[in-house]
């Protein structure tokens, strides 16, 4: 599946009336529509997930076995549909995994895929790469939880705004000196905060 934006430029425009903008979104619709594409995968990177719905084939990631002997790793999208195939190693030589006994728990910053139960033999408290096959992320904007999406809106207003604004300031005639931060608000970036996936050193 292709990745998907995360707003529409309706929405967002419907975001900039309510706070009080002018704006003519018939004329601005198609420049809206880009700029919502990119600032959705720029939220992809910020994150450091893939929110969108796609299929991973022996994706590698970083994993631990704690002191109880639990295999954890964090997967890098906020839900996961299905497990095809896993397995884990300390050094050249992977070792596969009953994708049936994975457990998977499911947050905003990623999943934990977890197997209880195995025997890792010295690997208890130590840092170990696993393999994952899988299929991960929202399906459509339907999927898209409230409060993210409201969040995109907000960063998408501030980025159409920031287009005439190079700097930290600009005139609208209209509103008198708006000011435009340079980078993104610390309100956004304090919505998104829950969704920066979560990757243990």
């Amino acid at each position: 599946m292709a990745a998907f934006d995360y707003t529409t430029p309706t929405s967002v425009f419907a975001f900039g009336a309510s706070v009080g903008t002018a704006t003519d979104p018939v004329n601005e619709a198609n420049v809206m529509a880009s700029l919502v594409t990119g600032m959705s995968r720029a939220v992809d990177t910020y994150c450091n997930q893939a929110f969108s719905r796609a299929t991973y084939a022996a994706q590698s990631l970083r994993a631990l076995v704690d002191q109880d002997g639990v295999l954890s790793c964090y997967t890098p999208v906020p839900t996961i549909v299905s497990i095809t195939a896993a397995d884990y190693s300390s050094g050249a030589l992977f070792t596969p995994l009953v994708t049936s006994a994975l457990d998977i728990e499911e947050h905003s910053f990623g999943c934990v895929v977890r197997t209880f139960g195995g025997s890792y033999g010295g690997l208890r408290g130590k840092r170990v790469s696993m393999r994952l096959s899988y299929s991960g992320g929202w399906a459509d904007l339907a999927a898209v939880p409230q409060d993210f999406e409201w969040a995109m809106r907000a960063l998408c207003w501030w980025a159409y705004q920031k287009r005439s604004a190079p700097g930290d300031t600009t005139a609208i005639p209209e509103l008198g000196v708006l000011i435009v931060p340079g980078n993104w608000p610390n309100y956004v970036r304090d919505m998104f905060k829950n969704y920066v996936r979560w990757v243990p050193m």
